[in-house]
């Protein structure tokens, strides 16, 4: 409950404070940073430059500050830690930092690739305030988070208002998603309600969902699931997530909290509030 009352107070608060000159060690984003600085407190990067690794100065074991505001646009992560020594991007401490997909461009917002790589306290939406559609096609909203990447943890972030929230490419083993708050996301299509919660699928595994809370989606909380020919759904585990209101948002009323193919779950905690319309 202290984490969920938490985001809604963030989700709350307007605007951001100055940004004062950082004091951790690591690398530096802003957003009037350039690809011209240097990264440090004084000579920030922009959010591109620095996920794209800085053009070879971003290593093993560095830790990438991300400063106060809203960035807007979308995002294709390429960086490459190592089992020992991960990259860390990081919302700085106190801040809050969003990362907002609406370009006009359609493409999904924050792509993650490369390896070894923790992204951590971030918060990501899409401002398109579309969310219905004649069309049953469910790509109609971008995804908000894709995992394209190995051995990537996504630790304490918020994801809301998008198509599909968090998406697991099949190909890629080795993935966390712990202790995020996801809400809002999906849209209206003329069949029913589209855009999940956690849509998870692998072909090798592990796929770890753990100690997440997942409300109020137009589809389901968790979906663990694939098309035939997309992919196969193994070593994916869903571990003390909670889970509810899923479905509330569409008009055909509750989806279910978290839809599995005999893959592990234990200790989630699912519910649904009655539709009130």
């Amino acid at each position: 409950m202290a984490i969920l009352l938490g985001a809604m107070a963030c989700e709350r608060q307007g605007g951001t404070a100055p940004v004062s000159p950082g004091t951790h060690v690591g690398y530096y984003v802003t957003t009037g940073g350039s690809s011209s600085g240097d990264g440090s407190s004084t000579s920030p990067w922009d959010l591109a430059t620095a996920l794209s690794g800085a053009g070879g100065k971003v290593h093993a074991g560095d830790t990438i500050w991300v400063r106060a505001g809203t960035y807007l646009g979308t995002y294709d992560t390429n960086l490459a830690g190592s089992a020992a020594a991960p990259i860390i991007v990081r919302g700085y401490p106190g801040e809050r930092v969003i990362i907002d997909g609406n370009d006009g461009s359609g493409n999904d917002g924050f792509v993650v690739h490369g390896s070894y790589t923790w992204y951590w306290g971030l918060e990501f939406r899409n401002s398109d305030p579309t969310r219905t559609t004649t069309s049953t096609s469910s790509n109609f909203r971008p995804d908000v988070v894709a995992n394209n990447g190995t051995h990537i943890k996504y630790i304490n972030l918020v994801i809301h208002d998008g198509g599909v929230a968090f998406y697991t490419y099949t190909a890629m083993p080795d993935v966390e998603i712990y202790g995020s708050i996801l809400y809002n996301n999906g849209w209206q299509g003329p069949d029913r309600g589209h855009g999940h919660g956690l849509y998870l699928k692998n072909d090798v595994g592990p796929v770890v969902a753990r100690d997440n809370v997942v409300f109020n989606q137009f589809g389901y909380g968790i979906h663990i699931y694939s098309d035939v020919g997309d992919g196969r759904l193994n070593g994916i585990s869903a571990i003390g997530n909670i889970s509810f209101d899923n479905g509330s948002l569409a008009s055909t009323g509750p989806s279910a909290e978290i839809g599995n193919l005999g893959q592990m779950n234990a200790n989630n905690l699912e519910g649904d509030v009655p539709n009130r319309r």
